[in-house]
């Protein structure tokens, strides 16, 4: 090879500076010219980059709570309108008795809350402490959210999910809490000025966790088993973010240093045997990862294994009419529905939240072809809205045999998981049943036929589905409702009897009784052995509640009813439930009764009849109140002032300004709490103008109020009225106040209460200069108090047995029954009544009938 060759070439040096210095000034004006844009586009491809990595694995985390948000916003009845970030309305939820609360610093009505929910929060009693719904996550490191199906529970734990996903992300598009952008940080930790710790939060259902498998499976390839497991196994099979083992990790990763908080639902789902396995995961997970937080959507009984596992019991108030109202134009922003709805077409005060937002469906789209008039009762809510989807799906075009077919198989479904007792159905008990659903259609074993219609079922809103072909319902009240509408095609008197006396199958039995008006059912109630607590009149009287027409066994409810509320030798408590449950019948007569009862002379009663009477609402029973609101017992004035604000009725709004205005402080802070807990902008416009009041004690009041409304406006006037108030008590409640809704306070995590923690123990050991233990080592020194010589003592110590509902103390409680002192009795009977409710005791309590001396 050759190369060309200059001849006589040298390398001239001048001519090579001249040349770099030339190319120099090139590159350096190059430079100039294109940096901007080289620079630009270099950062564009750094960030692209760096956007990547972090989607594929660097923020995998981040993804994971937001793909977890998504999840969870079409998890409630109505998805196919709006997601629950922009329809949910936030609950309040109780203060649990014996967290910061005495057993004694309830006052009998308020504590009916505690004994039946499901009866007590449909009426006007004065509530217990509340707080809203987000404040959970700071307040209680575990608790159970109880109550009945359709209170709300489920809706919840998403809307929670949902918060925890838009703190970590510091954003807030939800409607209903703009004002808590970091609800779910660690308070605790920004009030030490560390960096606020979102934790991980997960939603699961139990469908979904198959404990038994993924436990087992992990028992056969290590000798130790790790409660995470199914979890990790859940969220595997469910995101698709991360791997099982990288699920795993980050969750363990969380746990370890106690940044998880795990939602838990399906628990008030499951029958009560299939609970045991549960608690015992629960328990196993807990003792390795003591730290975390941990929500179970419970039921309205037998949650006593989970106390035991130093679980807090709460429940959900219904809405007022402000939370109702919020409700109804969030529904019509995000449908943008032009039908006009007021307040009066779907809420009723009392009225169950499933119940309103069902009613507000049936209000916004009216189904013009239907003549049936807008329903009063449950049974035909439900069957209004059955309609709405069953008619959404006729219109399907591939065929019209969908909407018979699905009207045939969801009761049918319902009624099967049922007997099998079970949260969900495989696909292949799923396509057994549709195939003979389509047994009388021309699509009779075509398979395409079979899967539509289980498509329709996903299209409906009533089922979820758990991953692996696992199909549930959204909400057991629409498997009860469902499930009732074949009991009643095949039930025999056989299967009848058996299933009254199983908890599992109350909720469908109490619909079949309202489609079949009780009947069959009701004799065999009323033919039980009688006792003096008579548990089945109330069963009977829920029933009554939503049967119209007058059924023979009405009155024989009514009478016994009526008979157990003016027998003075039945505990007070009790008695107390017998009016409102009579009062709940809205029964023709019963206003006649409470305007007798008004005379009466017990206290515990008379603070009972303004709640009756709001029930009732009646117009010659609502004069009652005017002989009420001057009664001489704080209590009394108190219940008349929350009956008032309870009813709804504008001609009650001037008698509660006026109360706000007394003198009288009891009346004025049940005012101003029955104004916050109102929530309308007229109540919150009535508590501003309060603060500007001249008179103190209207002030003072108005601080309560303030306290209870977690809005900016609120805190920004206990904020000045604790820093320029010209009263020293208004500056104090008012800072207090500030404190707590800042979550500034130092108050003490909700947990379930324990005998070495009752202020009244440690005072009368003090007293007697003994010790008390620790926690549930003073067991013995409560045992003890329940044999002392003071009839306040052993009152206390029965109290406290209730509220620790620990199953041993049935015996003593039995025998403390029988104390000659009435307060003790009664103390007794109600601490036995929450033991039966925590434990799923036998509700007649029999032994009252023989152990109460007269």
């Amino acid at each position: 090879m050759t190369f060309l060759t200059i001849p006589n070439w040298r390398p001239d040096p001048f001519s090579i500076l001249i040349g770099f210095v030339l190319g120099i000034v090139f590159a350096f004006v190059l430079y100039r010219k294109m940096s901007p844009y080289v620079g630009e586009r270099w950062q564009g491809i750094v960030a692209w980059t760096q956007k990547q990595n972090d989607w594929l694995g660097g923020r995998a985390e981040n993804r994971f709570r937001t793909e977890m948000a998504q999840y969870v916003k079409s998890r409630h009845l109505g998805s196919a309108f709006a997601s629950l970030n922009q329809l949910f309305v936030e609950p309040r939820v109780l203060v649990p008795l014996g967290c910061n609360i005495e057993p004694t610093g309830l006052n009998n009505a308020r504590k009916l809350y505690h004994l039946w929910p499901e009866l007590v929060s449909g009426t006007a009693v004065p509530p217990p402490p509340s707080v809203f719904a987000h404040h959970l996550h700071h307040l209680a490191r575990r608790v159970v959210i109880s109550g009945e199906a359709g209170t709300g529970k489920s809706t919840l734990l998403a809307y929670l999910a949902i918060l925890a996903d838009q703190s970590s992300a510091g954003t807030s598009d939800l409607t209903s809490n703009d004002k808590i952008p970091n609800a779910f940080s660690s308070k605790k930790n920004a009030r030490n000025g560390s960096k606020s710790v979102n934790p991980l939060t997960i939603y699961v259902h139990l469908a979904g966790l198959d404990l038994e498998s993924s436990l087992s499976k992990q028992s056969d390839k290590d000798d130790t088993v790790d409660p995470v497991q199914p979890i990790a196994d859940n969220l595997g099979r469910r995101f698709r973010v991360l791997s099982q083992h990288r699920m795993k990790r980050l969750i363990l990763n969380k746990a370890q240093v106690g940044h998880l908080c795990l939602l838990i639902d399906g628990y008030d789902e499951l029958p009560t045997e299939a609970r045991p396995p549960v608690t015992g995961w629960l328990k196993n997970l807990l003792s390795a990862y003591p730290n975390i937080q941990v929500i179970v959507a419970g039921s309205s009984r037998a949650n006593g294994p989970l106390m035991k596992l130093g679980f807090a019991v709460t429940s959900i108030l219904d809405w007022r009419q402000g939370q109702a109202q919020q409700a109804g134009d969030r529904w019509k922003a995000a449908t943008r529905n032009g039908e006009t709805c007021d307040l009066s077409s779907y809420w009723r005060p009392g009225q169950p939240t499933i119940d309103t937002g069902l009613r507000l469906q049936l209000a916004l789209f009216p189904d013009k072809n239907d003549p049936v008039a807008p329903p009063e009762n449950r049974l035909a809510i439900f069957e209004g809205i059955l309609r709405q989807l069953l008619f959404r799906i006729a219109r399907d075009p591939e065929g019209s045999w969908l909407g018979p077919a699905s009207a045939e198989l969801w009761p049918r479904l319902a009624y099967t998981m049922m007997s099998q007792r079970v949260l969900y159905l495989t696909q292949d008990e799923l396509i057994k049943l549709a195939t003979l659903v389509l047994e009388k259609y021309e699509t009779a074993g075509e398979r395409r036929a079979i899967h539509r219609l289980i498509e329709m079922m996903e299209m409906s809103e009533l089922f979820v589905s758990y991953g692996e072909g696992r199909w549930g319902f959204l909400s057991p009240v629409w498997r009860d409702f469902l499930a009732s509408g074949y009991l009643v095609r095949l039930a025999t008197h056989d299967d009848l009897t058996e299933r009254m006396e199983d908890p599992f199958w109350a909720g469908a039995l109490h619909f079949y009784a309202t489609r079949t008006g009780g009947g069959g059912l009701a004799a065999m109630l009323l033919d039980q052995k009688e006792t003096m607590l008579q548990e089945q009149l109330f069963v009977l009287a829920s029933w009554l509640m939503e049967i119209d027409e007058q059924v023979p066994w009405r009155r024989q409810v009514l009478v016994g009813l009526g008979r157990m509320i003016v027998d003075r030798k039945t505990p007070i408590v009790w008695r107390q439930r017998a009016l409102l449950a009579l009062a709940s019948t809205r029964a023709t007569g019963v206003g006649s009764l409470l305007s007798q009862l008004v005379a009466q002379g017990e206290v515990a009663i008379r603070q009972i009849v303004p709640a009756a009477i709001a029930k009732v609402g009646e117009e010659d029973a609502i004069l009652a109140i005017d002989r009420l609101i001057d009664d001489g017992e704080p209590v009394v004035r108190e219940a008349v002032v929350h009956a008032l604000a309870w009813l709804d009725n504008l001609a009650t709004e001037r008698s509660i300004i006026e109360a706000l205005l007394e003198p009288d402080d009891t009346l004025s802070r049940a005012a101003a709490e029955s104004l916050a807990l109102m929530a309308t902008s007229n109540s919150y416009e009535i508590l501003r103008e309060a603060m500007e009041d001249e008179v103190f004690s209207v002030r003072k009041a108005a601080v309560a109020g303030l306290a209870m409304i977690d809005e900016p406006w609120a805190i920004e006037l206990l904020e000045k009225a604790a820093l320029k108030d010209e009263q020293p008590a208004v500056q104090t409640a008012a800072a207090e106040a500030t404190k707590i809704q800042k979550g500034e306070s130092e108050t003490s995590l909700w947990q379930a209460p324990r005998p070495g923690e009752q202020a009244w123990l440690v005072r009368w050991a003090v007293a007697q200069g003994r010790m008390v233990p620790v926690g549930d080592e003073a067991m013995p020194e409560v045992m003890d108090a329940l044999e002392n010589d003071d009839p306040a003592i052993r009152r206390e110590a029965a109290l406290t047995l209730g509220v620790i509902a620990d199953p041993d103390s049935m015996s003593p409680l039995v025998q403390a029954y029988a104390d000659p002192e009435r307060s003790v009795r009664d103390a007794a009977f109600e601490s036995l009544c929450q033991l039966s409710r925590a434990w799923g005791l036998d509700n007649n309590l029999s032994f009252g009938a023989s152990s109460s001396p007269a």
